[in-house]
């Protein structure tokens, strides 16, 4: 398995905070990050580059996760983070 390389992490990580912003209470696991939170173009993103971009966004503290009953992890937007997360985009 591959982590894919930096620039394709950057740029999951980017499309990632980008839905976020768009749509702050979206909440969704890796699955459906990989599957949906991007353009099309964008979701071809292999699973471990979203798992890695997901990982660092936790490290950072702009993503939460929570882990479900069942042990499914879903990810969010950190809200108390988001103008955090606008300059980084815009910057």
């Amino acid at each position: 398995m591959t982590e894919g390389t930096s620039a394709e992490v950057e740029q999951a990580v980017r499309t990632i905070l980008r839905h976020l912003v768009e749509h702050p209470d979206a909440k969704d696991t890796l699955e459906g990050v990989a599957r949906w939170w991007g353009s099309p173009a964008d979701r071809t993103a292999h699973a471990d580059v979203v798992r890695c971009s997901l990982e660092q966004l936790t490290q950072r503290g702009w993503v939460s996760v929570r882990v479900g009953a069942s042990g499914v992890c879903f990810y969010g937007l950190n809200k108390d983070r988001l103008d955090e997360v606008k300059r980084h985009l815009h910057g």
